[in-house]
């Protein structure tokens, strides 16, 4: 058995909790009118996910909950549950796994509601979704529309529904509820994708041409990032050239003024010499006073060089006394610091020396001329017989020693004095004597001579003039390298400022070349050259600087962080679409199959219902046939608001065909007519006969089957409880009759009746222990 138990609490007349026990092939609920048999059947309704309040015969969904007839506290919560033998593990949730059963050898499915009409579902203790529910009793053939389930006064629903409910409840009863699920949801699935496709195409297609334009900004921006870099290497390159080149050009503009200066020093020293010796020159001139004159001005050099010269031979006698002098004390603090003893040959030596000293004296004093050499002589002789007589008389004498020391010092200073003056006397000498030569020169010049001096004169005083242009040229040299100097710092100046502009460009992008050329500058045309290397340079920086300006790039990280934000927008959309187009290419075919499943599955379905539907329908009538066929139907346009109508197709309407059904039945000794003429008890056989051919064909796991027996007279009753009887060796069958024919053919009974609460009870009986017990 698939359906093992029913247990219901708090639902409508069911105050107490109420568990029937279904294990049995047949089981049949009796009872008065109005005691709660059907309240059985909307229970197992309402478990099995009916949404409908109207088709459980309520108002409002509170109308679930019990409330006693005596005004007394009604239930706070109403529930049904129902257990399932899944030991074959036939039940499935395909959503989770549609290709293996649950696990579970029970399946308890259990739906609540509370006075605030709150509902909940669960599938064993989890809760779940009403969907799940749906799924999962619509892997075992229970569908929503009933077909498994028919109340008193359903038995015809079948027979006057729509074509097009007709052929929704057949297909359901076929066992084609999952594959609808499945079509719906891929339908939903394939709306929802190409919904999403056509959004995201059309948000990419909004945002393309912004992106677009904050790609060109980007574009822009890396542009300005190369131009600011190549910008900073031409920064870096142009600040050490430029530091390069004035530091050459500074070393070029010094030395060359230097050179002039030089010159110029060395030009004018030869212009002096030039002057001085025209300045000498002496006047040429015939008459006699000229050579008096010449004649007392020689006078006057002669006796001033006189003069001189005896004052240089005092210094020279005062110094070679001087000198002796401290020669005579360095030998005789020298004597003094030796043995007292000496040996008789040193005498003999320092005897020998003596007398070769005094001979060449006495030869000296041959050619003296002069009384002064002559004083000279004595003196010498003088000083070389006292250095004898110390060298031959040596003391020792510390304090004399120190004296002879001290005298030495002052005959030193005496001496450096005695020195200066002579070279003094001496150049003023010199200058006398140059000057009496040339008066004697320019006495003695002859008429011709006269002509060469004029001549010499002239050539002077020409020199004298080469000078003066040589001079001014070089003065306006170097006054023109003064000026190359300030340029140069004017040109640093500019620099600078170039400098302070490139800084704001290029901010912290500095790069320091890692080669820079050596800048020598010795000549005019190397420093023009350098500077047109400077202006190319210049030239270069501007174009970067006016592509910079060009670019217009004022916040780049906004625009930046705008296009990444853009882009990623973008490429999400673009994976939407991407995925979208792959879910339709993958869910397109899968809705093919699915479809084309249902269309195979529904033809074969309507063969093996037709086949079971005349077997049933011939058993209930005694013969005559029934058939059920497809028709096809189209939705006319709609004329006004409401629910479009159906038709029989026409080939020159262009509306949506779908598919309906039709039903056709002859039954035995009447002519084949429409179903609507046929009689109460007719259509309910007819009905029946349907029902049991669908249940044959895919069959449920259960029946239920609410007082379909109520209006068959008691030969048509026999059959239907022999057709009870043939389906419950494929589904349960849960039958609520009054028929005493029908219950003769179930295997337990529950009596339902009311108790003094207007609460419903249950009692049951089974047959085969009521027999045993009879016996």
């Amino acid at each position: 058995m698939r359906l093992k138990s029913l247990e219901i609490s708090g639902f409508k007349s069911f105050g107490k909790t109420v568990r029937l026990i279904l294990d049995k092939p047949i089981v049949g609920i009796v009872g008065p009118n109005g005691s709660g048999k059907s309240n059985v059947v909307e229970a197992i309704r309402f478990a099995l996910g009916e949404q409908s309040i109207k088709s459980l015969r309520g108002g409002t969904s509170t109308d679930m909950l019990f409330r006693p007839g005596n005004g007394g506290r009604g239930a706070v919560m109403a529930s049904v549950t129902l257990t399932f033998d899944n030991s074959d593990g036939v039940f499935r949730i395909p959503q989770l796994d549609a290709g293996s059963g649950i696990s579970f050898e029970e399946i308890v499915v259990r739906r609540e509601i509370d006075s605030e009409g709150v509902q909940k579902y669960s599938i064993n203790g989890t809760v779940v979704r009403m969907r799940d529910i749906v799924e999962l009793i619509g892997s075992v053939n229970i569908g929503s529309s009933g077909h498994h389930i028919i109340s008193q006064g359903e038995a015809d629903r079948f027979l006057f529904s729509s074509q097009k409910e007709r052929r929704i409840l057949l297909e359901e009863a076929l066992g084609l509820k999952l594959y609808h699920i499945k079509i719906a949801e891929t339908e939903r699935k394939l709306q929802k994708s190409n919904e999403s496709l056509r959004e995201a195409k059309l948000l990419q297609k909004e945002i393309e041409p912004h992106l677009k334009f904050l790609t060109k900004q980007v574009q822009k921006i890396h542009e300005a990032d190369e131009i600011r870099k190549r910008l900073a290497e031409q920064s870096g390159y142009y600040r050490v050239y430029t530091a390069n080149l004035v530091q050459a050009w500074q070393g070029w503009v010094e030395g060359q003024t230097q050179s002039k200066k030089d010159s110029l020093v060395q030009i004018q020293s030869e212009k002096q010499a030039i002057s001085l010796e025209l300045s000498r020159m002496p006047v040429i001139t015939d008459d006699a006073v000229e050579q008096n004159d010449f004649i007392q001005k020689i006078e006057v050099h002669q006796l001033q060089a006189t003069e001189i010269v005896k004052k240089i031979t005092r210094i020279e006698y005062d110094t070679e006394q001087t000198e002796k002098q401290i020669r005579t004390l360095q030998s005789k603090s020298a004597l003094l610091q030796k043995q007292p003893e000496k040996p008789t040959h040193i005498r003999v030596e320092i005897m020998n020396d003596l007398i070769a000293t005094l001979n060449q004296l006495f030869e000296k004093m041959k050619l003296v001329t002069i009384v002064t050499e002559y004083q000279l002589f004595i003196t010498r002789a003088n000083q070389t017989l006292s250095e004898y007589t110390n060298r031959l008389h040596p003391e020792i004498d510390h304090a004399q020693i120190e004296s002879i020391k001290n005298e030495i010092g002052q005959l030193t200073d005496t001496l450096d004095s005695n020195r200066v003056s002579l070279g003094s006397f001496q150049r003023d000498l010199a200058v006398i004597l140059e000057e009496k030569k040339s008066l004697e020169v320019a006495k003695s010049l002859s008429e011709s001579n006269k002509r060469e001096a004029r001549k010499r004169e002239y050539e002077l005083g020409q020199k004298l003039a080469e000078y003066d242009i040589q001079i001014r040229s070089i003065q306006s040299d170097i006054l023109r390298t003064e000026e190359s100097l300030v340029v140069c710092e004017d040109f640093l100046a500019e620099c600078v400022i170039e400098f302070s502009e490139l800084d704001a460009l290029v901010g912290d992008m500095q790069i320091h070349p890692e080669q820079i050329p050596e800048i020598q500058i010795t000549t005019k045309p190397e420093l023009d050259t350098a500077m047109r290397s400077v202006s190319q340079l210049r030239r270069d920086i501007e174009r970067s600087k006016i592509r910079l300006e060009e670019l217009g790039i004022i916040s780049a990280p906004d625009i930046l962080l705008e296009h990444t934000s853009a882009t990623d927008r973008y490429e999400f959309l673009s994976r939407e679409i991407t995925d979208s187009e792959s879910t339709i290419t993958q869910l397109q075919p899968l809705l093919a199959e699915l479809r084309n499943t249902v269309k195979t599955e529904f033809t074969t379905g309507i063969q093996a219902v037709n086949t079971e539907f005349s077997r049933f329908f011939t058993a209930m009538f005694g013969g005559g046939s029934a058939v059920v066929t497809v028709v096809d139907i189209t939705k006319k346009k709609k004329k006004s608001e409401g629910e479009p109508e159906e038709s029989v197709v026409d080939e020159s309407d262009q509306s949506e065909v779908e598919q309906g059904i039709d039903i056709n039945v002859k039954i035995p000794n009447k002519k084949a007519g429409d179903l609507s003429i046929l009689s109460g008890g007719e259509r309910s056989l007819t009905s029946i006969a349907l029902l049991f051919a669908l249940s044959q064909v895919n069959p449920p796991p259960f029946i239920v089957l609410d007082e379909t027996d109520a209006a068959l007279d008691e030969s048509n009753s026999r059959r239907y409880g022999q057709l009870i009887g043939q389906l419950s060796s494929l589904s349960q069958i849960l039958v609520v009759t009054h028929n005493r024919e029908t219950m003769s053919h179930c295997d337990v009974l529950y009596g339902v009746t009311l108790g003094q609460d207007s609460a419903s009870q249950v009692f049951g009986v089974r047959f085969d222990e009521a027999v045993q017990y009879a016996k």
